[in-house]
C-alpha cells in the first residue's frame, strides 16, 4: 500500500508499470514503466500544480515578500504611500524576531498598497541611502541623525499586501544610545531610491513618527482612542518592559464608573464581562495591554476617553523657553516663587477697529531660580475684567457665561521657561447683534466708543481653583497629594531591585523632585508594605520645584478704539 506521506514528501517519486506476458492473438505483449513522478498529490484531480519559474540565464530571480499576521498592519505606524508602496518603522520584536544586542536595531517594513505587484530593488545598481532621526518634539528639532550609504542588497517583488523588511542600520555593534521612553521623543526613518533597474520601484519612503519603541517595538493599538492612551502609558513602563497593574486597575475605575453610570446602556453587559480580567494585582505585557485597549476601546471607547481626561489632570505638562516676541507681553507682577501670567489679546495691536472679535490666551511664566510646580484650568472665562478709558472713566465690560468644560492640569516650568492655556475671547464695542460675533469664541465686551484710549485690566488668574474636587488634593497639600497618587500607578511593588531603582528614577523625573542616592537606597531597603507612602513623603521633604498655589494678576493692555470697518469679523 502507497504510505500517504508519500504524496507529499519531496524525498518520493512514483513509478509504475505494467506487464503484459499473456494475450489474446494479435494482442499487444510486453512491459510498460512510466517516468518517475514528482508531486503526485499536487497533481491530483482539481490541483494545479504550480508552475515552475522560467529562469534567464545571468538573470537574478527576485525575493516574494511576506504577508503580516492578520491585523498586524493596523498595529504599525505607517508612513504616507509613495507610487504604491508604504513605510513603518519597527524594532525586530514587533513582527517576532528576537531581539537584537544593539541599542537601536530599527528596521523598515515597506509594504505594497497598490493593486498591482511592485518590485523593490536595493543594491549596488540602485543604492538606497536611508537615515534614522531622532527627534524632540517638544523643541521640534533634530536630536539626531544616523545615515547608511550601504545598499540593503535585496531584490523584492511585492504582490499586493505583502511587505519587504529593511534594517535601517548595519548589524556591526551597538548603535547610539538607549531607547528613549520619553512622550517628547519620537524616532521616523526615511529611504531613498533614485536609480533602479527599468520597472523597479524609485522615490523617497518616510514612516511616520514612531512612538512606543521601548514598549512594544513599535507597534500601538489601532483605535485612536486606544493609541493615544497606550503611548501616555508607554511612558510609565517598568524597566522590565512590563506595565504596572496600577495602570490596568484605572482602566477597571473608568470601565466601572460608566457601567455603573449607564446601567441600561447596550454596551455595558460586554463591558462588565471585561471588568475581571482587568488584574491590577500583576504587571502586563505590553502586547497583552495592547489588545486589552482594542478590546475595550471596540466595546464602547468612553472609559478609554475618560482616561486620557484623567491622564492630562495626573500627568505633569512641561514648558517651554519663552520665545523673544513674548518678551514684551503684558507681564503682571511676579510672585515670590518667580511665577508670573500675561493675559494677551490676540492678535496684538496698537488700535481695534469697532466690532473687532480678539482672540485671548493666559500665559505663565516662571521668572525664579528654581522650578515651579502648580495647576490650573485649560481653558478661563471671566466676567470681572475692568477697562477705563483715556479719562480715567470707567468703560462698561459686559460678559456671558459659555458651556466649555476645562480640566485641572498640573504643570512644571523650569526656570525661564513658560505655558500658555486658552481663555475667552474678548469683544471690541458693544455686543449688539449676536450673529455678527458668532463663532468667534467671544464672552466679554469692551463697549469702548470710536475714538476711546481703553486700558483693558483682566481678571486675576487662580493656578489652583479652589471649589475643585480633585483626588489629587491630600491632607497636607496638594502637591503631596499629587505625588501619592503618581507612585500608586506603580503598584504591585516591584520586588527586582533594578527595576525599583528605576522606578524612584523614572518617577523622579516625571515630577521634577530629587531623586538621590541615600532616597533610593532607603526605597531598596523598605520591603513593607508602605513603602510607597514612605517614598512619598521623602520625595516631599526633598522636592526640588517650589509647588505654587494662589492667584496671579496679568498687566493691562491699552489699545484705541478706531472707526468700524466692513469685513472687521473676517
Amino acid at each position: 500500500m502507497l504510505a500517504k506521506d508519500a504524496l507529499t514528501d519531496p524525498n518520493y517519486t512514483l513509478t509504475v508499470d505494467l506487464t503484459v506476458e499473456q494475450a489474446a492473438a494479435g494482442a499487444w505483449q510486453g512491459k510498460l514503466i512510466t517516468p518517475d513522478t514528482d508531486g503526485a498529490e499536487a497533481a491530483r484531480p482539481g490541483v494545479k500544480p504550480p508552475a515552475k519559474p522560467v529562469e534567464k540565464p545571468g538573470a537574478p530571480q527576485s525575493q516574494s515578500g511576506v504577508k503580516l499576521e492578520p491585523g498586524r498592519e493596523d498595529n504599525l505606524q505607517w508612513g504616507e504611500p509613495v507610487n504604491g508602496l508604504r513605510a513603518a518603522l519597527i524594532r525586530p520584536p514587533a513582527l517576532g524576531s528576537p531581539e537584537s544586542a544593539q541599542t537601536k536595531d530599527f528596521q523598515m517594513v515597506i509594504q505594497n498598497v497598490s493593486d498591482v505587484p511592485v518590485r523593490l530593488v536595493a543594491d549596488a545598481t540602485a543604492p538606497n541611502p536611508r537615515q534614522l532621526t531622532l527627534m524632540s518634539r517638544k523643541y521640534g528639532w533634530a536630536q539626531s541623525r544616523t545615515r547608511i550609504e550601504e545598499p540593503s542588497d535585496v531584490d523584492f517583488l511585492l504582490q499586493p499586501g505583502e511587505v519587504a523588511v529593511l534594517d535601517m542600520l548595519p548589524q556591526t555593534g551597538p548603535q547610539g544610545s538607549s531607547i528613549s521612553r520619553n512622550l517628547d521623543t519620537v524616532f521616523f526613518g526615511d529611504m531613498t531610491i533614485e536609480k533602479a533597474p527599468p520597472g523597479a520601484w524609485t522615490g523617497t519612503l518616510a514612516t511616520a513618527e514612531m512612538q512606543a519603541a521601548f514598549a512594544a517595538h513599535g507597534l500601538l493599538p489601532k483605535h485612536k482612542d486606544a493609541r493615544a492612551l497606550f503611548i501616555i502609558w508607554n511612558q510609565g513602563i517598568r524597566w522590565d518592559r512590563t506595565f504596572p497593574g496600577g495602570l490596568i486597575g484605572l482602566l477597571a475605575e473608568s470601565v466601572k464608573t460608566f457601567t455603573d453610570s449607564n446601567p441600561t446602556w447596550k454596551t455595558t453587559p460586554e463591558l462588565l464581562n471585561v471588568v475581571p480580567r482587568l488584574d491590577a494585582t500583576r504587571d502586563w505585557e505590553p502586547r497583552d495591554v495592547l489588545a486589552l485597549l482594542d478590546e475595550v476601546a471596540a466595546i464602547q471607547a468612553s472609559p478609554i476617553q475618560a482616561m486620557l481626561e484623567h491622564e492630562m489632570q495626573t500627568t505633569m505638562q512641561r514648558g517651554k523657553p519663552l520665545p523673544q516676541q513674548l518678551v514684551s507681553a503684558p507681564w503682571g507682577e511676579a510672585h515670590s516663587s518667580g511665577l508670573r501670567v500675561a493675559w494677551l489679546l490676540d492678535p496684538a495691536a496698537k488700535s481695534y477697529p469697532l466690532g473687532t472679535p480678539l482672540k485671548s490666551r493666559i500665559l505663565f511664566h516662571n521668572t525664579g531660580k528654581n522650578a515651579v510646580v502648580f495647576r490650573t484650568r485649560t481653558w478661563r472665562q471671566s466676567g470681572q475684567h475692568k477697562a477705563l478709558d483715556g479719562a480715567g472713566a470707567d468703560i462698561r465690560i459686559s460678559s456671558t457665561s459659555l458651556t466649555t468644560r476645562a480640566l485641572l492640569v498640573p504643570f512644571r516650568l523650569y526656570p525661564g521657561e513658560f505655558v500658555e492655556v486658552a481663555a475667552v475671547g474678548i469683544g471690541v464695542g458693544a455686543r449688539g447683534d449676536r450673529e455678527f460675533w458668532k463663532g468667534a469664541g467671544v464672552g466679554s465686551w469692551v463697549e469702548a466708543n470710536e475714538g476711546d484710549v481703553v486700558t483693558f485690566t483682566p481678571d486675576a488668574v487662580s493656578a489652583l481653583a479652589p471649589n475643585a474636587s480633585s483626588v489629587l488634593i491630600g491632607e497636607d497639600s496638594w502637591w503631596h497629594g499629587f505625588i501619592t497618587a503618581r507612585l500608586a500607578r506603580e503598584t504591585p511593588l516591584p520586588m527586582d531591585d533594578e527595576v525599583r531603582r528605576r522606578l524612584v528614577y523614572d518617577v523622579g523625573l516625571d515630577l521634577g523632585t530629587s531623586h538621590s542616592d541615600e532616597i533610593t537606597k532607603t526605597f531598596l531597603a523598605d520591603r513593607s508594605p508602605d513603602a510607597l507612602d514612605t517614598l512619598a513623603r521623602r520625595l516631599v521633604e526633598q522636592s526640588a520645584p517650589v509647588p505654587f498655589t494662589g492667584t496671579l494678576k496679568s498687566g493691562s493692555t491699552t489699545f484705541r478704539v478706531t472707526a468700524a470697518q466692513a469685513d472687521v469679523a473676517k
